[in-house]
Parts: structure tokens; C-alpha cells; sequence
């Protein structure tokens, strides 16, 4: 009897609630899980997704993987991969000549965000990776008329290839305020006969850092070998 009593007057254990803390820890753990496939989704939907493999052929000696919404345009050696290539080819083709600014400008103020793209041409001249004057000079030609260099070159390796990788602006004299920036890299392939390949890249210089990370993940895609 004294011992059901003594557990009569013995105090409930108390339950302790979770502390605000912990329910704000909770919950945001279920947002960030909630928040994953919509973040994949999202991904998935963005035109910055290498879908689409080009191969390797005799105007690009490598194959490469590019978005989806990219076409590919040629003229002559030249070779454009763009939302947009066939407005921009022939600002690579005839350098900047000929009125061939007139479409990146339309593009500039209507779809910025098409105006990025690889431009391509390969020689099979060799250069001097070593002196920075011979590679600016092997570049130019292959640039809009008014080109200027801003930076490198540095170092990479591309597809297994040593290369060199030279920044700068692209503008139209007639309208300097519309402005390309590009990043070239000269790789030294020596596969199936040595020849010295050419990737530009560009986009609005007011865009390009967004797109670099794209433009780094078209390069490590980049393979020479098949």
C-alpha cells in the first residue's frame, strides 16, 4: 500500500518540447529538400546543357559537346556555333566588313543572350606557343577587323593538347559602344598532322563572365582523338 501511494505522489516525467532552434533546423532541412528538384528541373530546362555532341570532321578537326539550341554555319575555313550563327558567321568570314555588324547590333538590343557562341579555323602553321607577339599576330587575322587584346596568353591543356589562351574586345568602329568580348585558345594539335586549331569564344562583354563557365565546360569536352 505505502509503496502504491509513494508511486501515486511521485511526479510525472515532464516532456520537453523541441526548442525553437530545432523546429527552424527542421525546417529549413525540409526546403533544401524541397528545393532540390526544382533546382534539377531547372537545370534541366537551361539552354547551358551540353546535349549535343559535334564531331569531328574536316573544317573542325575535334569533336565537342554544345548546347542544343547552338547551330553550326560555315564559310570558307570559318566555322560558327551559335543560337545565332547564321547572323554572326560573316562577322568572322569577312571580318567585321561589309555591314556585317548590322546583325549583332539588331541581336544586341533584341536577344543578347544569343550572342554567344565558338567561333573555329585551324592552319597548318605552326606557332611559337613561347613569344606572346606571334601568337597575337596569328590570332588577328582570324578576328573582326577591330580587335584589341586585353589579356595572356596563359596556359592550358585542351583535348590532351598543350595550348595558350588569349583574351579581348571585339567592337564595330562605327559604333564602338557595342562591344564582344572573346576568348581564343590556340591549341597545338598533332593529330592526324600537326596544325595549330583556333576556338573563339565570345558573347557581350557585358555578358561574358556569366557564360564562362559554359565556354570551360565546351573545352573539356573538346577531344581531338575521335
Amino acid at each position: 500500500m505505502a509503496e502504491a501511494e509513494a508511486s501515486l505522489s511521485r511526479p510525472a516525467p515532464v516532456r520537453r518540447r523541441p526548442s525553437g532552434r530545432l523546429l527552424l533546423l527542421a525546417l529549413a532541412a525540409v526546403l533544401v529538400l524541397a528545393a532540390v528538384p526544382t533546382a534539377l528541373w531547372l537545370r534541366s530546362q537551361s539552354g547551358d546543357r551540353l546535349t549535343v555532341r559535334s564531331p569531328q570532321d574536316q573544317l573542325v578537326p575535334f569533336s565537342f559537346k554544345h548546347p542544343a539550341g547552338w547551330r553550326r554555319q560555315e564559310s570558307g575555313i570559318n566555322v560558327v556555333f551559335s543560337p545565332k550563327a547564321g547572323d554572326l558567321i560573316p562577322l568572322f568570314s569577312q571580318k567585321g566588313t561589309g555591314g556585317t555588324w548590322q546583325p549583332v547590333h539588331g541581336l544586341l538590343k533584341s536577344d543578347p543572350k544569343d550572342v554567344v557562341g565558338l567561333a573555329s579555323s585551324f592552319t597548318s602553321t605552326q606557332v611559337d606557343a613561347g613569344d606572346p607577339d606571334q601568337l597575337k599576330a596569328a590570332v588577328q587575322p582570324l578576328l573582326p577587323a577591330a580587335s584589341s587584346f586585353t589579356s595572356g596568353p596563359d596556359q592550358l591543356l585542351v583535348g590532351g593538347y598543350a595550348a595558350d589562351r588569349l583574351e579581348g574586345d571585339l567592337s564595330d568602329p562605327g559604333a564602338p559602344g557595342d562591344r564582344l568580348h572573346f576568348s581564343t585558345v590556340v591549341v597545338q594539335a598533332q593529330r592526324p598532322e600537326p596544325r595549330t586549331v583556333y576556338l573563339i569564344f565570345f558573347a557581350p562583354a557585358d555578358r561574358f563572365e556569366d557564360s564562362r563557365p559554359l565556354f570551360e565546360r565546351i573545352l573539356q569536352s573538346v577531344d581531338f582523338f575521335g
